[in-house]
């Protein structure tokens, strides 16, 4: 996986934390066009985090998800209200949520193929 490809990143805001899965919910929500207005992108998650990030691999994919502003995404237990916005990144100091040791492992991609939406 090239991350450099995927360098259009957004802070992700969770209303709670305890959702089981709740890094396959966010894969699967942010890379539908019909309902985030997401792409193909990766995340970073660590489970009872309250925060994610999530990197576009476009950039419009990006801007169609920025405006939207508020997400909710339907679970079981009700829905989980997700807030995003864009980072704020300093020139040359990369946005991350893990430690050196998380990023060598695999990373979450969504592609955003299966929706029709």
């Amino acid at each position: 996986m090239d991350d450099d490809a995927y360098s259009y990143a957004l802070l992700v805001k969770l209303e709670e934390n305890n959702v089981p899965r709740l890094k396959n919910k966010l894969v699967k929500y942010f890379q539908s066009k019909k309902r985030a207005g997401g792409g193909e992108c990766q995340i970073q998650y660590e489970d009872r985090n309250r925060t994610a990030v999530l990197r576009f691999r476009r950039e419009e994919d990006r801007a169609r998800v920025v405006a939207q502003e508020t997400h909710e995404i339907v679970l079981d237990e009700g829905r989980l209200k997700v807030t995003v916005h864009l980072p704020e990144e300093s020139p040359g100091r990369p946005l991350t949520t893990t430690s050196k040791k998380e990023q060598s492992k695999p990373g979450w991609t969504c592609s955003g193929g299966g929706d029709p939406g």
